[in-house]
């Protein structure tokens, strides 16, 4: 199974935190291919500060970048729906679920709770 990686692992990979230096470890030298929706993507562009660009943009470059098709979105319509109010779903973390649900990926993330879908394997690494 393929993992799909949400952005506060990249942001926190950026900013040199050790657990995430370990995780990111896996990906090094083609071992195991890195996957993330192109709206984690934006997160993380949104996120990183001035000083962090140069070496964010070179991680960025060994990504495998999943874009939106209408199944995704679709999917992510239908998790806003079922979660939105109940669970303050945002639509950036509803696409992405849908990616990870529509390519059979697993999520990982450092924000389980933000994701409550059933049908879709979430994973906590730290």
């Amino acid at each position: 199974m393929r993992d799909l990686v949400d952005s506060p692992l990249f942001v926190e990979w950026i900013r040199g935190k050790p657990e995430a230096v370990r995780f990111f470890s896996q990906f090094r030298r083609g071992r195991r291919d890195l996957f993330a929706s192109v709206i984690t993507r934006a997160e993380i562009l949104v996120e990183v500060r001035e000083e962090e660009k140069w070496k964010t943009l070179r991680l960025l470059r060994r990504v495998k970048w999943i874009p939106v098709t209408e199944e995704i979105a679709d999917q992510a319509a239908a998790y806003m729906a079922q979660y939105s109010k109940t669970h303050g779903l945002t639509l950036a973390d509803a696409l992405i679920a849908a990616t990870a649900k529509v390519v059979g990926a697993r999520l990982v993330t450092l924000d389980k709770d933000f994701f409550p879908m059933t049908d879709v394997s979430v994973y906590v690494p730290y």
